[in-house]
């Protein structure tokens, strides 16, 4: 019988610099942090698109269903959509609107989605496993062994980062065009690594960071032990957005290590 995976867990979020917080349209779930054991895990991000109308409602929920039931494969994907998306029309509607924004709930909200379902398989002391990744848009995820970056999935290169990301959308019919650009892929973890799932400003950071021979996640790493983790981070940031190594987006990263 497979032992309980243990897993150390801390999340990171900030709205665009000049923004309040309950402007921040990034998503993650679920809201957990600290040292945990269980023989499975499933988290989320999602980057809400502020060019869209309640992207941050629909990116909340596309996090909370991969967390409550991770999509497998592209057929569970599009099963959740209709039920997802009648939820979101729900929430949008549920005040009066003035005729353009009722004319924007129809366009649909937009969001990138990025999840990952950790499990456990040994059966000793020694802590391996197995994990699969979806991925739609250029949320990230990065995984490190033994401070060697193996992973970089479904970019690989800074270059790669695009203006116009594919979304999902809560207008179904939008989603024709998405089916055959939804990623996958699955490897195996072991004891000591490390997983980042971060959006896609902190992303392209940590890429070209990657690329110029340095390691990011010593930095990212470090807030999660920081007797101080939300205000350093805090800080590292809006330092970051001043030097322009960052773009003034959200941000949002979530980590594991096992």
């Amino acid at each position: 019988m497979p032992a309980f995976m243990q897993f150390l867990i801390a999340q990171f979020h900030l709205p665009k610099f000049g923004n309040e917080k309950n402007e921040y349209e990034d998503a993650f779930a679920p809201k957990l942090s600290g040292r945990y054991e269980r023989n499975s895990l499933s988290l989320a991000i999602a980057d809400g698109a502020s060019e869209s109308s309640f992207a941050a409602e629909w990116a909340k929920m596309l996090t909370r269903a991969y967390a409550k039931e991770p999509f497998f494969n592209i057929s569970h994907l599009q099963s959740q959509m209709e039920t997802l998306a009648g939820r979101w029309k729900s929430v949008a509607l549920r005040r009066p609107l003035p005729w353009f924004a009722e004319e924007k709930v129809r366009m649909g909200a937009f969001s990138t989605l990025l999840g990952i379902h950790l499990s456990e398989d040994s059966t000793d002391e020694t802590q391996t496993g197995k994990w699969s990744v979806i991925a739609v848009g250029d949320s990230c995820l990065f995984q490190v062994r033994g401070d060697v970056l193996i992973e970089s999935f479904p970019i690989s290169k800074s270059l790669d980062f695009r203006t116009s990301p594919t979304l999902l959308s809560s207008n179904d019919s939008k989603n024709k065009s998405v089916w055959d650009k939804v990623a996958f892929k699955a490897d195996r973890w072991q004891a000591g690594d490390m997983f980042f799932l971060i959006t896609d400003a902190l992303a392209f950071w940590f890429l070209s960071q990657h690329e110029h021979n340095e390691r990011p996640w010593e930095i990212l790493a470090g807030f999660v032990e920081d007797n101080n983790p939300i205000e350093s981070f805090t800080t590292w940031v809006n330092n970051a957005r001043a030097s322009s190594m960052l773009k003034n987006d959200d941000v949002t990263l979530m980590f594991v290590k096992l």
